[in-house]
């Protein structure tokens, strides 16, 4: 009995770190201010430049976790299922997508690409400026309204 107590314990505490994750990545999306206090979260045991290149890929850290609790949450129906065959797909498929984001995490960790998968006021950046590692918010945003003339224009 306590196995199952302490099982459930940990499947509700990964639950709760993916739904922060979510709404930490649609925070920093929508708000050029987080980027700073998420890069500083994720960069937690990994260095600083790792954490804000983590920070610009903020929806894919969010996407793996919610892929990896959805392995779980697959794995859990498809043994209480009379018919597992289906969740054993279902539960590959959420696997794939998991382990496909580590190394889209790192394309964007190094290049800072694809940019549609990057949070929009760091789409910017090229490779010498995510090396330089510190850039303000206003370096940022001009660059932003740089970038959103260049494509206005042409």
């Amino acid at each position: 009995m306590g196995g199952i107590v302490g099982l459930a314990l940990v499947i509700t505490c990964f639950y709760g770190m993916v739904a922060v994750h979510v709404w930490i990545a649609v925070r920093t999306w929508r708000n050029p201010n987080r980027f700073g206090r998420t890069a500083e979260i994720l960069s937690f045991r990994v260095g600083e430049s790792v954490g804000r290149g983590l920070a610009r890929g903020v929806a894919v850290v969010a996407g793996a976790l919610v892929c990896g609790g959805c392995v779980i949450l697959s794995g859990a129906v498809g043994m209480a299922s009379p018919n597992p065959e289906v969740w054993k797909w279902v539960a590959g498929a959420f696997l794939v997508a998991f382990v496909a984001a580590v190394p889209l995490l790192i394309v964007i960790v190094v290049f800072n690409r694809p940019r549609f998968l990057v949070v929009p006021y760091m789409r910017h950046l090229n490779r010498a400026a995510i090396r330089g590692g510190s850039s303000s918010l206003r370096e940022r945003l001009s660059g932003l309204r740089r970038a959103g003339r260049s494509d206005s224009s042409g």
